[in-house]
């Protein structure tokens, strides 16, 4: 009768784990192991306890008695409990580096920054270390990817939605739409389609409102390879995953839905957009934003802040806003334009672009950063 099962070589998610568990009527005990073939193999193991798992993924556990875990930033420093950084290993297990790889070697065996004398391995897998002490598995660094300007962690995301009670597993990708403009597109597992709304908003309490996926389509399951691994070739494409996250199209009713309608469809790159749509859930995001209050203030003659888009991403909810505005509910006056000839002899006051390289010059004097030359 099978008493044990080990799992190691992929991240183990608690869905999968749970599967087990039944499959077995709780009877077989499920054991987390990790460890490269650097580090011998097996260097840390974590016992799944059942329904008290809380997490989408299992953790990793606590290092063996002669083995060194650490968690390490880019300049292998400690990073606190929670924050993700580089799973690096020390200690009696650890290879000598790769064989005629002297490169290799030097770079992934390196001196280890508190032990003199010693090597310290860097695995290249990111990790966090939880309050109670388990460490949890992220996935690799090549995971992580720069998305306007934020470095993303593609597996963090994944764990965040999979922490809603109606998924059943999920990933996140870094794909271009048609225009060639990076978007972040989630793929979720559910028994019914969830407002994706709601589902950004739910990201948001947990990431960085700027790095939180774009699109979120629906899949009745995760089509997976011979080999049980995600079969990222047969997603949905950008453009039909954001059809199937559309709702269904309300034409605009007053022309300052029209004008919003056709600002979107100029800045999004997309025809037919309801008033009902969502900004982000479109390919949206912060830099798009400033486009769109920029014509905003053009068509308008009045001042949106890009925070008014992010909490009103409907093309009705803007244009309420816009509306009561305009009829004076919260008069914007545009911005006056300088009388040159009347204030010839007085000091005009500075544009907030200008403000901001007064401050630079003040940090930095004399810097030519900021010159062009002709």
């Amino acid at each position: 009768r099978l008493r044990r099962l080990i799992v190691g070589g992929e991240a183990l998610t608690t869905e999968l784990a749970r599967e087990i568990d039944e499959s077995f009527g709780g009877q077989v005990e499920i054991c987390n192991e990790y460890g490269p073939t650097e580090a011998t193999v097996g260097c840390m193991i974590y016992r799944y306890r059942g329904e008290g798992e809380r997490r989408a993924m299992v953790p990793i556990g606590r290092p063996a008695a002669n083995v060194q875990i650490y968690v390490l930033d880019e300049q292998l420093q400690p990073v606190p409990e929670n924050v993700v950084g580089e799973l690096c290993i020390s200690g009696d297990g650890l290879a000598q580096g790769y064989l005629k790889r002297e490169a290799l070697t030097a770079e992934k065996f390196v001196a280890h920054p508190f032990l003199a004398g010693r090597k310290l391995y860097r695995s290249g897998d990111r990790a966090r270390l939880l309050p109670e002490g388990e460490l949890e598995y992220l996935g690799r660094q090549d995971e992580q990817v720069k998305y306007h300007g934020y470095r993303v962690e593609l597996n963090e995301l994944r764990s965040v939605l999979n922490q809603h009670p109606q998924i059943r597993d999920s990933v996140v990708l870094l794909r271009q739409d048609a225009r060639g403009q990076d978007m972040l597109v989630a793929y979720y597992v559910s028994r019914q389609e969830l407002d994706a709304t709601a589902l950004r908003e739910m990201m948001v309490a947990s990431v960085m409102e700027e790095t939180a996926p774009n699109v979120f389509v629906h899949l009745k399951r995760m089509p997976l390879t011979v080999n049980g691994k995600i079969n990222y070739a047969a997603l949905p494409s950008v453009t039909d995953a954001m059809q199937q996250s559309r709702h269904e199209y309300v034409a605009p009713q007053t022309p300052i839905e029209e004008i919003l309608t056709s600002i979107w469809s100029e800045v999004l790159g997309l025809e037919h957009i309801s008033t009902t749509d969502n900004f982000f859930t479109m390919g949206g995001h912060s830099l798009l934003a400033t486009k769109v209050v920029s014509r905003i203030r053009e068509a308008f003659q009045m001042e949106v802040m890009v925070r008014t888009l992010f909490e009103q991403p409907t093309i009705a909810s803007l244009a309420a806003v816009i509306e009561q505005q305009a009829t004076g509910g919260a008069e914007v006056l545009p911005i006056p334009r300088a009388n040159r000839e009347q204030n010839r002899d007085q000091r005009l006051p500075l544009s907030f672009a200008q403000q901001r390289l007064w401050v630079v010059d003040q940090l930095a004097p004399q810097s030519a950063a900021y010159n062009i030359p002709l």
